[in-house]
């Protein structure tokens, strides 16, 4: 939803356009969304406890890139205009369709939108 809302939010209130990739909305009106959200997916992966210790651990990590992809994003080239504009910005709707389809996988796989078909048989 991070996308969506940084390309609604700055198209509509801002009237900035579409930015190359993500870490551009930095340099916009849509900066402190851009970092609260990141920092507060942050706080929650940081607070996450998994099923294992390789869970705990990928979470921390996680939540650590998410805080220094907020506090220390990528530099804006100068330009970076001029070959957005000759490329149509393919870095952000990438970005977009990965986090959302990694949203989508996250809640299919914690059976939060699917459940198993055999769910009685694993837990016997």
């Amino acid at each position: 939803m991070l996308p969506i809302a940084l390309a609604v939010g700055g198209l509509l209130i801002f009237r900035t356009g579409i930015q190359p990739s993500l870490s551009a909305y930095y340099y916009t009106g849509m900066k402190n969304v851009f970092v609260g959200t990141l920092c507060a997916i942050g706080v929650f992966l940081f607070s996450y406890r998994g099923y294992s210790k390789k869970d705990n651990i990928a979470a921390n990590i996680a939540a650590f890139c998410a805080i220094g992809t907020a506090l220390f994003p990528t530099a804006l080239a100068e330009n970076a205009t001029a070959i957005a504009e000759i490329i149509g910005k393919p870095v952000f709707w990438l970005e977009a369709i990965a986090i959302i389809a990694f949203g989508i996988s996250w809640f299919v796989k914690g059976e939060g939108i699917l459940e198993d078909e055999n769910r009685l048989a694993y837990t016997r």
